[in-house]
């Protein structure tokens, strides 16, 4: 009896004395020094999601979460027009962004949790993860060096897509939904 007792005391400390691990993006604001972090939450549909960006510039800080709200929004009324039904929140996640340089982005060295193959090894403005990321929690990368503005503010918006279609468990053809929302964000931005 104390040895099954001794056991399960040893088993429940050892379980309580491993450390929790660090996902991989969570290391990037160190490792690149992304000393701009900003936090914003937003309620979607009565679910709070909490926004956190890090990077370099306030401005652009301010500028990315801006962009964030208004492409969530935007995707929704997307979806109604394509009479996607999206109502019930399937997942629970936040959004971590990291704004990067292009270099930084597809340096495979430091994003070696991404799978490259997917693009033929090609370079990309950004990405969408929530495999590496932490628990609940979704990851935007892109591109903060990328000169034409609504370029950017349209890659933004195509990740927050992916994001949106994750939340929602919307599995239609992702890739091309997310592109020609990205196209309908742009021609919103020159109205």
């Amino acid at each position: 009896m104390h040895k099954i007792l001794f056991l399960i005391i040893a088993l429940s400390y050892s379980a309580q004395a491993r450390p929790i691990t660090q996902s991989v993006h969570e290391s990037i604001p160190s490792i690149l020094n992304l000393d701009v972090k900003k936090t914003k939450n937003i309620i979607v549909n009565n679910n709070d999601i909490i926004i956190r960006y890090h990077g370099r510039s306030e401005q652009s800080g301010n500028t990315t979460l801006s962009t964030v709200n208004s492409a969530i929004t935007y995707f929704l009324q997307y979806l109604d027009m394509l009479n996607i039904g999206y109502r019930e929140q399937c997942i629970d996640l936040d959004l971590d962004i990291y704004e990067i340089t292009n270099e930084e982005l597809n340096n495979r060295s430091l994003m070696n949790f991404l799978s490259w193959h997917k693009w033929n090894n090609n370079d990309i403005y950004g990405i969408y993860d929530s495999v590496n990321s932490r628990r609940g929690v979704g990851s935007i990368f892109f591109s903060g060096t990328i000169q034409n503005e609504n370029v950017k503010l349209g890659i933004i918006a195509h990740e927050v897509s992916h994001f949106i279609q994750e939340v929602y468990c919307i599995d239609r053809n992702q890739e091309s939904m997310s592109r020609d929302f990205e196209r309908f964000y742009r021609d919103k931005l020159y109205l």
